[in-house]
């Protein structure tokens, strides 16, 4: 048998496309102990499970037959604010379907064509809906990765998905019944002056504990915001409406509603945090701690280590204590995922660690100067379950952790960390086995040692410190578990209790709860997301400018390109901002976009480090504005002044009697009288002290209107000037000669 070890969501590849057609098979089901494999082809609209013995798939990926794909072609980078509320209408719809069917899929009874089809039936019944349409939301389903979005609708090659549509001044959308009715119209658009109203009515009608209906805020709306003016009926105020053809619809109303709705704040406001808590949140938590294989569930927590550290840049530098987040698998107690930094507590240290869990631990041990074989800690699947502290572990990133990468979140209670006694108990382990050895501890009773400073004895860096605890894990993972308790099925087969054993005989007679993803796709379902710009200086992104080759292919920056403005989904590591990636518009790949040469003040930066050089340099801009505006001053007033005196003596020397034509007459022939004249007093005399010119001769304007060409015959020239003129009458003959030969 290969020594990969074949889990859920591997996609097998069968052919290389070049002899012979490629077939990718996607495993939905594995069981060592059985010999047991469900497969289905990702391609096609027909196709449903089928049985296979596990051996036989690891025999041809062993003899090179098929392969292991490094790439899921359905695995989808995509976050709940990026889809319409039809998309997640569609998802939602089609989960509540076969989500029972679901569940029995660690039954195999789903599975098994001799079960399934009548399984299919009664939850068609029950649906009210067709065989076909479970099928088909079944099909997609398993085809596409077996996450709840695998089932979101295709409308990635739609045209307008998710845009306003222009308003031009016509109405646009279905029209009124009776428009041709005069009181009633055609009605009118839905503009941002429109929307704002709904915002407000919604906000001042809808979202209040007295429960008002959707109706009565529009009606309410029409009366406050549509008012044409008030007359006063018996002491009251009543407002007169304007005419029908003028104001909004109900249908425009609820439609935008949909649109934009925020449940979390629709219930909340309505009906209090309490029922939305109860009834509405994301599922995040779960009393239940049974766990039956390997990747039922991760534990993930963090300590911050009893040791301070140096720089690894100076070793005279003191940084502090380290941080170190486990993800731990219950079953096996196998460590299956670690960060340690200098980051966290925190949602990014957590990343890591996540992130971690799914990387070659071969690899992974290297960059610190460790050599083992990959049977040494055969670690690098996502689990079912992942359970943690809801402070670290919320948000946006917790729910594409749970829609994109199917899994599900469990969240500790407050102040109860015996919840996660499994990954504590190793932490406990670790400090007990290294602490003694290690420089710089922290020393409980210092301060009786007339105030030693134990932090002056520190003398490893962050790569020496990970270098000692994944030793410690790598033991840990070998090392006898006295304190597990094994079941009646693992004394029988001898399973000696160390995380190695436990976690193989866990994945060969248990159906694992393990799944793969690509290792990509996973830290981008990790990082967090946020909207750039195009524009023509490139894609926009907390303002600094970024490119890409294919924004470069497809000429997003040239002048009048559509793309021009557009709005991107940026993923960004707040670590370093060189790069960033731009998701695709499939859901499935990313382009990473560098940042601009001429942004080079920002490379190598974190997040934080630039957005205070970025508040700096708008501090000072702003700090030199009085003296910007100062100097602006002065110029506008010097130029005025100057502006004034040349009027004035234009006004003294201008011919009142002369014509406009003669006053825009032989322009060029001034122009170079101009230019020789000038060139005598800018040329450059090297030796000479003074500057010797002769007086200029003032040619008395005569009464009447004269051509220029009178006034120019009567100047006295200098002599060097008459010598200019005629050598430029002479090479302009020779260039003529030079023309006509």
């Amino acid at each position: 048998m290969s020594k990969r070890i074949l889990a859920a969501n591997d996609i097998l590849q069968y052919g290389d496309g070049e002899d012979d057609e490629t077939t990718l098979l996607r495993l939905l089901y594995s069981d060592y102990v059985n010999d047991i494999a469900f497969i289905i082809s990702i391609n096609g609209d027909k196709g449903l499970p089928v049985f296979r013995r596990l051996s036989l798939l690891t025999e041809d990926i062993s003899l090179g037959i098929a392969k292991v794909m490094s790439d899921d072609p359905w695995a989808r980078i995509i976050t709940e604010n990026e889809l319409a509320e039809k998309e997640k209408e569609t998802r939602d719809k089609a989960w509540k379907f076969i989500e029972d069917l679901i569940k029995t899929e660690s039954e195999l009874a789903i599975y098994d064509w001799k079960t399934r089809g009548q399984l299919v039936q009664e939850a068609a019944r029950k649906h009210d809906t067709t065989p076909r349409t479970m099928y088909k939301y079944l099909r997609r389903y398993w085809q596409r990765g077996k996450t709840k979005n695998a089932l979101l609708p295709d409308y990635q090659n739609s045209g307008g998905r998710g845009k306003e549509r222009k308003l031009t001044g016509k109405k646009l959308g279905r029209k009124r019944k009776f428009a041709h009715v005069a009181e009633i119209g055609e009605g009118v658009n839905v503009d941002e002056k429109i929307k704002k109203v709904f915002r407000a009515a919604i906000s001042q009608f809808y979202y209040k504990p007295s429960e008002t209906s959707l109706q009565t805020a529009f009606d309410l709306m029409i009366s406050k915001y549509f008012v044409e003016d008030y007359i006063n009926e018996g002491g009251v105020k009543k407002p007169i409406l304007i005419p029908q053809d003028q104001k909004p619809t109900y249908a425009q109303f609820y439609y935008f509603y949909n649109k934009e709705k925020n449940i979390k704040k629709a219930v909340t406001s309505r009906k209090g945090k309490s029922a939305y808590a109860l009834g509405y949140r994301p599922i995040l938590g779960s009393a239940t701690h049974e766990v039956f294989a390997p990747g039922s569930r991760y534990e993930i927590d963090a300590t911050v280590a009893d040791v301070y550290l140096v720089s690894s840049y100076n070793s005279s530098w003191i940084i502090g204590r380290p941080v170190v987040y486990v993800v731990i698998d219950v079953f096996s107690r196998m460590i299956a995922g670690v960060y340690i930094g200098i980051e966290g507590p925190s949602w990014i240290g957590a990343m890591m660690a996540l992130a971690n869990t799914v990387a070659n631990k071969k690899d992974f041990c290297a960059e610190y100067d460790i050599a083992i074989d990959d049977e040494d800690w055969e670690c690098d699947r996502l689990p079912e379950t992942i359970l943690a502290d809801g402070g670290e572990i919320s948000g946006k990133a917790v729910e594409a952790l749970a829609t994109n990468l199917n899994i599900r979140i469990e969240t500790a209670s407050p102040y109860r960390g015996d919840l996660k006694g499994i990954v504590e108990r190793f932490f406990n382990t670790i400090k007990e086995k290294v602490k003694p050895f290690l420089p710089g501890q922290i020393i409980t009773d210092a301060y009786k040692r007339r105030g030693y400073d134990y932090r002056l004895d520190a003398k490893l860096n962050i790569h020496q410190f990970t270098h000692i605890i994944l030793t410690g894990i790598l033991q840990h993972n070998r090392s006898y578990l006295g304190y597990y308790e094994r079941d009646a099925e693992m004394i029988a087969d001898n399973v000696q209790p160390t995380p190695l054993n436990l976690w193989r005989w866990g994945i060969r007679n248990r159906s694992g709860r393990l799944h793969w993803f690509p290792e990509d796709i996973v830290k981008l379902n990790l990082l967090p997301s946020d909207s750039g710009r195009i524009t023509r200086g490139g894609i926009l992104f907390k303002d600094m400018e970024y490119s890409c080759e294919r924004a470069i292919k497809e000429g997003w920056f040239e002048k009048g390109s559509h793309w021009s403005g557009e709005k991107v989904q940026i993923v960004y590591d707040m670590r370093m901002l060189n790069y960033v990636y731009l998701r695709a518009d499939d859901g499935r790949s990313f382009d990473k976009c560098y940042l601009l040469p001429t942004e080079e003040k920002y490379m190598n930066r974190d997040f934080y480090d630039i957005e205070h050089l970025q508040n700096y340099e708008q501090l000072k801009q702003q700090l030199s504005l009085p003296e910007k505006q100062q100097e602006f001053a002065d110029l506008a007033a010097t130029t005025m002044a100057v502006v004034k005196e040349a009027a004035k003596i234009a006004a003294r020397d201008q011919d009142p009697t002369a014509s406009k034509a003669s006053r825009v007459a032989n322009i060029n022939e001034k122009r170079e009288l101009e230019r020789d004249a000038r060139r005598e007093n800018e040329a450059f005399e090297l030796g000479r002290k003074d500057r010797r010119s002769k007086p200029a001769v003032v040619v008395p304007i005569r009464p009447g209107i004269r051509k220029a060409k009178e006034i120019e015959d009567e100047l006295s020239y200098p002599e060097e000037l008459e010598l200019l003129a005629q050598i430029r009458e002479q090479k302009k003959e020779e260039q003529k000669d030079g023309r006509e030969e």
